[in-house]
Protein backbone atom coordinates (compact mmCIF):
# COMPACT_ATOMS: atom_id res chain seq x y z
CA UNK A 1 0.00 0.00 0.00
CA UNK A 2 2.84 2.14 1.24
CA UNK A 3 4.65 1.86 -2.19
CA UNK A 4 1.65 2.18 -4.03
CA UNK A 5 0.49 5.32 -2.41
CA UNK A 6 4.25 6.45 -3.51
CA UNK A 7 3.73 5.56 -7.14
CA UNK A 8 0.38 7.15 -7.84
CA UNK A 9 2.07 10.65 -6.78
CA UNK A 10 4.96 10.58 -9.93
CA UNK A 11 5.21 11.75 -13.28
CA UNK A 12 5.77 9.37 -15.56
CA UNK A 13 9.59 7.97 -15.98
CA UNK A 14 10.64 9.80 -13.14
CA UNK A 15 13.83 9.93 -11.57
CA UNK A 16 13.42 8.01 -8.93
CA UNK A 17 16.08 8.05 -5.96
CA UNK A 18 15.61 4.57 -3.43
CA UNK A 19 17.29 5.68 -0.33
CA UNK A 20 18.62 2.86 1.70
CA UNK A 21 17.50 0.31 -1.14
CA UNK A 22 18.42 -2.82 0.75
CA UNK A 23 17.81 -6.11 -0.85
CA UNK A 24 16.49 -3.77 -3.79
CA UNK A 25 12.99 -5.17 -4.10
CA UNK A 26 11.20 -1.56 -3.95
CA UNK A 27 13.55 -0.43 -6.15
CA UNK A 28 12.42 -3.46 -8.90
CA UNK A 29 9.11 -2.27 -8.47
CA UNK A 30 9.67 1.57 -8.93
CA UNK A 31 12.29 0.49 -12.14
CA UNK A 32 8.90 -2.14 -13.90
CA UNK A 33 6.32 0.63 -12.83
CA UNK A 34 8.37 2.68 -16.11
CA UNK A 35 10.76 4.99 -13.73
CA UNK A 36 14.65 5.57 -13.92
CA UNK A 37 15.71 4.20 -10.47
CA UNK A 38 18.83 4.75 -8.30
CA UNK A 39 19.59 2.47 -5.33
CA UNK A 40 21.84 3.61 -2.72
CA UNK A 41 23.11 1.43 0.51
CA UNK A 42 25.35 1.72 2.64
CA UNK A 43 25.80 -2.42 3.33
CA UNK A 44 27.87 -4.00 0.54
CA UNK A 45 25.49 -7.75 1.47
CA UNK A 46 22.37 -5.78 0.89
CA UNK A 47 23.43 -4.01 -2.46
CA UNK A 48 24.47 -7.76 -3.41
CA UNK A 49 21.15 -8.79 -2.76
CA UNK A 50 19.95 -5.65 -4.56
CA UNK A 51 22.11 -6.86 -8.04
CA UNK A 52 21.11 -10.54 -7.90
CA UNK A 53 17.17 -9.52 -8.07
CA UNK A 54 17.21 -6.09 -9.79
CA UNK A 55 18.44 -5.89 -13.87
CA UNK A 56 19.55 -2.06 -15.00
CA UNK A 57 19.14 -0.47 -12.05
CA UNK A 58 22.11 1.57 -10.94
CA UNK A 59 22.89 0.18 -7.69
CA UNK A 60 25.97 2.41 -5.67
CA UNK A 61 27.08 1.94 -1.89
CA UNK A 62 26.38 5.44 -0.32
CA UNK A 63 25.49 7.00 3.10
CA UNK A 64 22.02 8.85 3.71
CA UNK A 65 24.35 11.05 5.59
CA UNK A 66 26.71 12.28 2.25
CA UNK A 67 24.53 11.97 -0.47
CA UNK A 68 26.93 12.37 -3.64
CA UNK A 69 24.50 13.80 -6.23
CA UNK A 70 23.84 16.75 -8.01
CA UNK A 71 21.24 19.63 -6.29
CA UNK A 72 17.86 18.31 -7.84
CA UNK A 73 18.84 15.10 -9.34
CA UNK A 74 15.90 13.51 -8.56
CA UNK A 75 12.04 14.11 -9.01
CA UNK A 76 11.43 11.35 -5.89
CA UNK A 77 12.76 9.77 -3.29
CA UNK A 78 11.66 6.58 -1.55
CA UNK A 79 13.41 5.96 1.69
CA UNK A 80 11.66 2.80 3.61
CA UNK A 81 13.05 1.37 6.86
CA UNK A 82 15.76 3.38 6.67
CA UNK A 83 15.78 6.41 8.59
CA UNK A 84 15.55 4.38 11.76
CA UNK A 85 19.26 3.07 11.50
CA UNK A 86 19.85 7.25 11.69
CA UNK A 87 21.08 8.41 14.97
CA UNK A 88 18.39 11.32 16.23
CA UNK A 89 21.11 13.96 15.93
CA UNK A 90 22.39 13.57 12.86
CA UNK A 91 18.32 12.77 10.91
CA UNK A 92 17.53 16.75 10.34
CA UNK A 93 20.98 16.43 7.95
CA UNK A 94 19.63 13.75 6.42
CA UNK A 95 16.31 15.20 5.35
CA UNK A 96 18.17 18.03 4.21
CA UNK A 97 20.64 16.40 1.81
CA UNK A 98 16.86 15.11 0.31
CA UNK A 99 15.80 18.21 -0.18
CA UNK A 100 18.80 19.33 -1.62
CA UNK A 101 19.04 16.37 -4.29
CA UNK A 102 14.58 16.79 -5.25
CA UNK A 103 14.01 19.03 -8.08
CA UNK A 104 12.14 21.84 -7.26
CA UNK A 105 8.32 20.56 -6.09
CA UNK A 106 9.79 17.00 -5.96
CA UNK A 107 7.91 13.87 -4.10
CA UNK A 108 9.52 12.51 -0.49
CA UNK A 109 7.83 9.12 0.31
CA UNK A 110 9.50 8.43 3.78
CA UNK A 111 8.48 4.81 5.74
CA UNK A 112 9.62 3.97 9.19
CA UNK A 113 9.29 1.98 12.59
CA UNK A 114 7.53 4.25 15.35
CA UNK A 115 6.17 2.80 18.68
CA UNK A 116 9.53 1.29 20.13
CA UNK A 117 12.00 2.50 22.33
CA UNK A 118 15.46 3.09 20.56
CA UNK A 119 17.68 0.20 20.72
CA UNK A 120 20.50 -1.88 19.50
CA UNK A 121 20.02 -5.79 17.99
CA UNK A 122 21.53 -8.54 17.60
CA UNK A 123 20.40 -11.77 16.07
CA UNK A 124 23.20 -14.63 14.98
CA UNK A 125 25.61 -11.95 13.09
CA UNK A 126 23.03 -9.10 12.45
CA UNK A 127 23.58 -6.18 15.09
CA UNK A 128 22.23 -3.02 14.08
CA UNK A 129 20.86 0.04 15.85
CA UNK A 130 17.40 0.96 15.53
CA UNK A 131 16.80 4.94 16.64
CA UNK A 132 12.94 4.93 16.46
CA UNK A 133 10.85 8.34 15.93
CA UNK A 134 7.25 10.01 16.73
CA UNK A 135 5.51 11.05 13.70
CA UNK A 136 5.52 14.44 14.70
CA UNK A 137 8.78 14.93 15.28
CA UNK A 138 9.70 13.81 11.89
CA UNK A 139 6.60 15.80 10.08
CA UNK A 140 8.17 19.31 12.05
CA UNK A 141 11.81 18.28 10.89
CA UNK A 142 10.36 17.74 6.79
CA UNK A 143 9.12 21.21 8.02
CA UNK A 144 11.68 23.49 9.01
CA UNK A 145 13.86 22.04 6.20
CA UNK A 146 11.55 22.82 3.33
CA UNK A 147 8.94 19.97 3.24
CA UNK A 148 5.60 19.91 2.93
CA UNK A 149 3.29 16.87 4.54
CA UNK A 150 0.89 15.90 1.83
CA UNK A 151 -0.56 13.15 3.71
CA UNK A 152 0.43 9.99 5.42
CA UNK A 153 -0.25 6.29 6.20
CA UNK A 154 -0.22 3.93 9.21
CA UNK A 155 1.20 0.14 8.54
CA UNK A 156 1.59 -2.86 10.79
CA UNK A 157 3.74 -5.97 10.01
CA UNK A 158 3.77 -9.21 12.40
CA UNK A 159 7.26 -10.82 11.52
CA UNK A 160 10.84 -9.17 11.11
CA UNK A 161 13.17 -9.31 8.52
CA UNK A 162 14.27 -12.79 10.09
CA UNK A 163 11.06 -14.02 10.28
CA UNK A 164 10.45 -13.65 14.22
CA UNK A 165 6.84 -13.42 15.52
CA UNK A 166 7.07 -9.72 16.58
CA UNK A 167 4.31 -6.98 15.96
CA UNK A 168 5.97 -3.93 14.42
CA UNK A 169 3.92 -0.49 13.93
CA UNK A 170 4.83 1.55 10.54
CA UNK A 171 4.27 5.24 9.27
CA UNK A 172 4.93 6.61 5.85
CA UNK A 173 4.36 10.44 5.04
CA UNK A 174 4.38 11.74 1.71
CA UNK A 175 5.99 15.22 1.57
CA UNK A 176 6.64 18.00 -1.07
CA UNK A 177 9.83 19.56 -1.85
CA UNK A 178 8.58 23.66 -1.11
CA UNK A 179 10.97 26.69 -0.39
CA UNK A 180 11.89 26.58 3.32
CA UNK A 181 10.60 30.18 3.58
CA UNK A 182 7.01 29.02 2.40
CA UNK A 183 7.33 25.19 4.01
CA UNK A 184 6.47 26.79 7.65
CA UNK A 185 2.71 27.51 6.17
CA UNK A 186 2.50 24.62 4.39
CA UNK A 187 3.35 22.12 6.73
CA UNK A 188 0.88 23.74 9.18
CA UNK A 189 -2.02 23.93 6.78
CA UNK A 190 -1.18 20.21 6.00
CA UNK A 191 -1.11 19.33 9.75
CA UNK A 192 -4.28 18.18 10.12
CA UNK A 193 -4.25 15.49 7.65
CA UNK A 194 -1.86 13.09 9.17
CA UNK A 195 -3.30 10.08 10.21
Amino acid sequence: RELEQFLGRLRPRSRVLDAGCGPGHHAALLARAGHDVVGIDLSEGMLAQARQRTHGIRLLKMDLEALQFQDHEFDAIWSAAAIHHIPREHLQGVLEGFWRVLAPSGTLGLNFQVGRRSELVQYGLDRRFFEYYDEREVAELLGSVGFSIDGGLDGETTRNTHGLELTLKWKTLYATRCSPVDAGDRRIAGEDRLT
